[in-house]
């Protein structure tokens, strides 16, 4: 049997998602036990990543300023691979994902015990949505990796402008911008694809 959730919140997951199962156990002990050891807040949390956003702004503004003058450049054409790559990730919206199962979650434990005995109902997500979102994680995983590559050859490019002392304002902020946005995405603690 499954039931459609609200919509109190605002969902990232597609609507044919937001289902979940009913579930009886004899012993909800152990049931319930995997549940509370996913620490989704914690998880969530560590893919906000504020950071990283607000340089992807600030490059996405950078390279809107400097593209009349520097758009055929190949160090600017770096630059824009890397925003795509900010970009695409952001699109995924990976909090809000592991937010919606942690809120489908959260809705079995709100429901009682059923009928006689020792027999207990749970409301658990169905199988579809924790599929569709573990590949999102790893579509994620798999952009931060491009990423941090991409983000190399960029730097290496802007490293060259500035070696040449051509450009010295720009390269600098570029290259000031692809570090943190190195350390950014090297500090997620996400799992490797390795």
């Amino acid at each position: 049997m499954a039931y459609l959730l609200q919509d109190k919140i605002c969902w990232a997951l597609p609507p044919e998602l937001r289902k979940v199962l009913q579930l009886t156990a004899e012993d909800s002990s152990s049931f319930l036990a995997y549940f509370s050891q996913a620490n989704h807040p914690c998880l969530r949390a560590s893919m906000e990543l504020p950071d990283l956003w607000l340089e992807a702004a600030m490059l996405r503004r950078l390279l809107y300023k400097n593209n009349n003058q520097h758009r055929s450049s190949l160090f600017m054409r770096r630059l824009r691979e890397v925003s795509r790559e900010l970009k695409a990730l952001q699109e995924l919206q990976l909090p809000q994902l592991v937010g919606d199962l942690h809120a489908m979650t959260q809705l079995a434990s709100d429901v009682s015990a059923q009928g006689s005995g020792c027999r207990h109902a749970h409301r658990v997500p169905a199988r579809e949505a924790a599929a569709f979102t573990m590949q999102r994680l790893q579509l994620g995983c798999t952009l931060i990796e491009g990423l941090i590559v991409h983000g190399l050859c960029a730097a290496d490019q802007v490293a060259a402008q500035v070696a040449r002392s051509f450009f010295m304002p720009l390269g600098l902020t570029s290259l000031a911008m692809l570090a943190r946005i190195q350390v950014s995405a090297q500090g997620c603690n996400w799992p490797s694809q390795k």
